[in-house]
């Protein structure tokens, strides 16, 4: 499995590492690719993209690029591009994403709001008024 891909068959250079046994509390800002193997309770904002490693536990909001979950996030997600929750991945918090995949076996137990075109607004049928009876009052474009 490749990690953190962009349109390419290279890994993506990884800038910034939590490493496995280190945990973090706080805000964090970095500047390119971060990969999480160990622990982060806080915010993570990142102008790159966020591999949460398998075994990692985050309990945090995190926003991105893009990102891939194998281990655990406890927190709201919110990237440009793609969210991949892979096989091991679980995500507990809502996300806004540009794109989502989501692996058999992995979890999202919260609102996806997916960017792109808007829903159509909701308009009135000539000659109706709220609470008429009979068909809806209010159609979709």
């Amino acid at each position: 499995m490749g990690w953190l891909r962009k349109g390419t068959d290279e890994d993506l250079k990884i800038d910034n590492l939590i490493a496995a046994g280190t945990t973090i509390q706080g805000g964090i800002k970095a500047r390119g690719n971060v990969r999480i193997d160990g622990g982060l309770e806080g915010e993570l904002s990142s102008d790159g993209h966020v591999l949460v490693s398998k075994g990692a536990e985050v309990r945090a909001s995190l926003a991105a690029q893009s990102a891939q979950v194998a281990g655990v996030v406890h927190g709201d997600i919110r990237v440009e591009r793609r969210l991949e929750i892979l096989q091991t991945g679980r995500v507990w918090g809502d996300v806004q994403v540009g794109s989502l995949q989501i692996a058999e076996g992995g979890l999202l137990r919260g609102a996806c709001v997916m960017s792109g075109e808007e829903k159509p607004g909701r308009r009135r049928r000539e000659g109706r008024e709220p609470g008429d009876e009979g068909p809806s009052a209010e159609t979709e474009q």
